[in-house]
């Protein structure tokens, strides 16, 4: 589509995208979430679109968290972590937001990294 409007420069983001882990079963497992979300994870970081395959896309996972507030069902159940920061599955391999040199970036990330007992790679 951008292509036919002269607009190939377009830089393609996914603002929201993700698999409930629950909340309407047989569809929303943890298993459909976690292969859902790797998939996703795993065409953002190796390949663009069909027509412009060698472009990364921006993709934002909806949602780091569960939501134990909201109503039960589908809507609760969005993140790759629960409430208490104990992951539903793994997505990353490592919890941790740090730097490529090691640095820690957030306390959040130090405590994710503590509490899932995931290393970095």
């Amino acid at each position: 589509m951008v292509r036919v409007v002269g607009a190939d420069d377009v830089k393609i983001m996914v603002s929201e995208s993700g698999w409930p882990s629950a909340g309407n079963e047989p569809y929303t497992t943890i298993e459909n979430a976690q292969t859902y979300n790797n998939n996703l994870k795993n065409r953002a970081l190796s390949q663009g679109t069909p027509r412009r395959q060698s472009v990364l896309l921006d993709v934002f996972i909806f949602a780091l968290f569960n939501e134990d507030l909201k109503a039960e069902g589908v809507e609760r159940n969005w993140g790759n972590f629960y409430p208490d920061m104990q992951p539903v599955y793994p997505l990353w391999g490592w919890c941790g937001w740090r730097g490529e040199s090691g640095e820690k970036i957030s306390e959040a990330g130090e405590a994710l990294e503590s509490r899932c007992g995931w290393k970095r790679r």
